[in-house]
């Protein structure tokens, strides 16, 4: 789906993926080019698997309001799940009231090599950061000799809540959260219950 515009009934909206096989997406090179890529109003991807992607990007980039990212299983990428803020749509989805909330539960994440897992809050215009990320029930499992990185958070006021999440790793070091920029204020990590 491609939409260039988002004027009212014209935004994307309300869009599921569900039950795809995703793969061989992306350009060798290049970590611009991702398996999917959205901006949207409440964006649902479940029961997807994630495999194999050309290039550095990630299998699911995504700069929705309130997306749903639940059930999936993604295999190795440089990021798995890249939730961050909105471009085109800016204006329309800080206004939806799905804005601020996405919610990732019941997911499998396998990796073999260096990478961070899950980015969240944003990777280019901080005044339209994503704000709350509800994580539970997921399980991440590492088995690759190199530093897994589970959650990558830039520092632009957000709050994390992470919780009866499984974190599993073979070998190498490891680092459950990892703050990389302060931008225009801290993040809350609210962690409860997990299993490392």
């Amino acid at each position: 789906v491609s939409n260039d515009s988002w004027q009212g009934p014209n935004a994307v909206k309300n869009m599921a993926l569900r039950h795809c096989n995703i793969f061989t997406n992306g350009v060798s090179g290049s970590d611009r080019y991702h398996n999917t890529y959205i901006e949207g109003d409440r964006t649902v991807y479940e029961f997807c698997e994630y495999r194999l992607l050309n290039g550095g990007g990630a299998h699911l980039k995504d700069r929705s309001a309130g997306a749903v990212i639940r059930y999936n299983r993604f295999h190795s990428s440089t990021r798995q799940v890249d939730v961050v803020d909105p471009e085109s749509g800016a204006a329309f989805l800080k206004a939806s009231p799905n804005w601020g909330r996405t919610y990732h539960y019941g997911n499998i994440h396998v990796s073999d090599r260096q990478s961070a897992v899950i980015h969240f809050v944003f990777d280019g215009q901080w005044q339209n950061t994503q704000k709350d990320l509800y994580s539970f029930f997921n399980t991440l499992t590492h088995t690759g000799p190199d530093k897994i990185t589970w959650h990558k958070v830039n520092g632009s006021p957000a709050r994390v809540f992470c919780g009866n999440n499984i974190y599993h790793y073979g070998g190498g070091m490891f680092a459950v959260f990892y703050q990389h920029e302060t931008g225009q204020g801290g993040t809350y990590f609210h962690v409860m219950g997990n299993f490392v």
